[in-house]
C-alpha cells in the first residue's frame, strides 16, 4: 500500500494530567462485590495497550482510550463520562417539560450508559477492519479511506462495502461485522493475528449486550457491570490500540 505510520503517542505519566476529563467515583456506582476496577493493579501503565483505565490516589476513576478514536467516538466518550460521573442525575434544559409517573423505586435502566460505548466499538471497527477488508476487496487506501469509490461495488461474501447510505459510506453493523472477518481468518491483518480468538470472545460479548441493551426491556446493574467488564478487556489486552494501528496505515495521512 505504501503506508507508514509513526506510532508516537502521548501518555500522562499519572493521572493528574487529566484533570480536564470527566471522572467518576466507582462507589457511586457499585458495590464492592461488583466493583470492575476492584482488582486495582500497581501501575496501570505496565499495561502494553496506548488506551488505559487511569487510577487516581482519590478513589476514582477515569475511562481513557486512545487520541487517535474518531471525532464521533470522542463525542460519545464525553457523552459516557458524563453520565457515568453524574449516575443518571440529569440536567434538563429548562424549554423541556419533564416527563412525570409514579416512579419505580431504586431501579434505573442502564441501557444509556451501554449505547455510546457500543457506538464507540461499531465506529472504530468500521474505520479499521471494514477498510481492511475493503482494501483486501480493491478498494485503493488511503484514496477511498472510509468513502464511497464511485460506481463500484466490493462485495465481501453477501455484503456490499462500498454502499452509500444518505451520501456516506454506509455503517456495517458490528454483529455483521464480525461473522465477515472469522470467514477470512486465514489473512487476518497483523494488528488482530495474534490471539484473535480472544478478540472475536470479547467482540461477540459486546454485540450480545449491546443488542440486548437495545431492545425493550430492563438493563440492571448487573447486566451493565458485563458489558463493562468486556469493553475495558478491550482496553486492557491492548484491542483497541490495534484497530488504531490499522485504521492508521489505512487512512490518509496527514
Amino acid at each position: 500500500m505504501g503506508i507508514s505510520f509513526d506510532s508516537k503517542i502521548q501518555i500522562p505519566k499519572d493521572s493528574s494530567a487529566l484533570n480536564d476529563l470527566n471522572s467518576f467515583s466507582t462507589d457511586e456506582l457499585f458495590s464492592p462485590t461488583d466493583n470492575p476496577f476492584a482488582q486495582q493493579t500497581d501501575s496501570v501503565l505496565s499495561v502494553p495497550s496506548v488506551s488505559q483505565i487511569l487510577y487516581r490516589e482519590d478513589n476514582t476513576s477515569t475511562l481513557w482510550l486512545d487520541e487517535r478514536l474518531e471525532d464521533s467516538s470522542k463525542i460519545a466518550l464525553d457523552t459516557f463520562n458524563r453520565a457515568f460521573a453524574d449516575t443518571f442525575r440529569k440536567r434538563i434544559h429548562a424549554n423541556l417539560i419533564r416527563i412525570d409517573y409514579q416512579k419505580h423505586p431504586e431501579q434505573l435502566d442502564f441501557s444509556m450508559l451501554i449505547n455510546p460505548l457500543g457506538k464507540i466499538f461499531e465506529t472504530e471497527i468500521n474505520c479499521s477492519i471494514i477498510q481492511w477488508l475493503r482494501y483486501l476487496n480493491g478498494v485503493e487506501m488511503p484514496d477511498f479511506y472510509n468513502r464511497v469509490k464511485p460506481n463500484t461495488q466490493c462485495w465481501h461474501m453477501n455484503v456490499d462495502l462500498n454502499k452509500s447510505f444518505n451520501n456516506q459510506l454506509s455503517t456495517i453493523p458490528i454483529g455483521t461485522a464480525l461473522e465477515l472477518i472469522m470467514k477470512c481468518q486465514s489473512e487476518l491483518p497483523d494488528e488482530i493475528g495474534n490471539s484473535s480468538s480472544n478478540f472475536f470472545s470479547i467482540w461477540r460479548d459486546i454485540r450480545n449486550r449491546r443488542n440486548a441493551a437495545s431492545h425493550p426491556g430492563v438493563v440492571d446493574e448487573k447486566d451493565f457491570v458485563a458489558f463493562y467488564r468486556s469493553f475495558c478487556e478491550l482496553i486492557t489486552e491492548g484491542w483497541f490500540t490495534q484497530l488504531m494501528n490499522l485504521k492508521c496505515k489505512l487512512k490518509p495521512q496527514q
